[in-house]
């Protein structure tokens, strides 16, 4: 039995560096990490991992994602994008990112974002005011927004990963 357990431990945290890794990537890795754990409470009966810690561990992989999602179209309407060039700078992300990930899984998927969000808004502001400046400065906008954002997603994985070792390492019996 000891080993089953050692191997479902290491199991546990392989699956949150995963996660914390498909957040640097752009992708949800708050909900693998939340996953990793509702998987850990059924193992053990919800012992440790009981429904109010899954509930705050839910609510924090939310909170990421939003500030990520939000975060982006915020940086580059702070350095003056118009709403066209914020829908842009988003869709801008999501395909740099998708494109990023055929190219180079890894590191294509990271620049693939950051880049798409300051093409897109970028695209966005060229096709509406036609002055470079104003441009480049709402790309450059949503490039820091969206670094920011998924600075801020890692910080609260780690968050969400300490709170679920500091249960399965230091609150059971």
């Amino acid at each position: 039995m000891i080993a089953l357990e050692i191997a479902g431990m290491l199991s546990l945290i392989l699956t949150l560096l995963i996660g914390l890794i498909l957040i640097i990537l752009g992708i949800p890795g708050t909900f693998l990490i939340w996953a990793a754990a509702f998987v850990y409470g059924l193992a053990t009966k919800f012992y440790d991992m009981n429904a109010a810690i899954l509930l705050i561990l839910l609510g924090i992989a939310l909170l990421g994602e939003l500030i990520e999602f939000v975060s982006g179209l915020y940086g580059a309407r702070r350095f003056g994008a118009s709403r066209l060039g914020m829908i842009f700078a988003l869709l801008g992300g999501m395909t740099g990112g998708i494109l990023g990930t055929i190219v180079c899984p890894l590191a294509g998927t990271i620049v693939g974002v950051l880049f798409g969000a300051f093409a897109g808004a970028f695209a966005g502001e060229r096709l509406l005011r036609k002055k470079l400046m104003p441009s480049l400065r709402a790309g450059f906008g949503a490039f820091i927004g969206r670094m920011s954002g998924t600075f801020m997603k890692l910080l609260l994985g780690m968050v969400m990963a300490a709170i679920i070792l500091t249960r399965v390492f230091f609150c059971s019996q």
